[in-house]
């Protein structure tokens, strides 16, 4: 295995992981991010299926939630959306046209 020479050694843990087993109901994660270790803390206050096991040394917490909770949504980027939705040409009835232009003439 190559050695990184830009990795930066702490004590401090960096990385975040969700583990299951198959069969299993829930899922275990240990969060490393602040963020979501603040909005997990937000939902386990009101949530009771989401536990937090272990609060570790290294600032990271362990989490026990149902693996139902887990979505993969990679979302759509700006470029794709604009692939799929054709520009569509604004036309106007003749009906309307006929209106517009009898504005024209009384305004005139």
């Amino acid at each position: 295995m190559k050695k990184n020479k830009n990795a930066v050694i702490t004590d401090k843990c960096i990385e975040n992981v969700i583990e299951w087993l198959d069969g299993d109901k829930y899922v275990y994660a240990t969060v490393t991010t602040k963020s979501l270790k603040k909005r997990i803390y937000q939902i386990a206050k009101i949530n009771s299926l989401l536990e937090i096991v272990a609060e570790n040394k290294d600032e990271s917490i362990l989490v026990k939630f149902p693996l139902k909770w887990i979505k993969i949504n990679p979302g759509k980027s700006k470029i794709e959306d604009d692939k799929e939705k054709p520009k569509k040409k604004r036309t106007l009835s003749p009906e309307h046209l006929a209106k517009m232009q009898a504005g024209r003439r009384k305004s005139n």
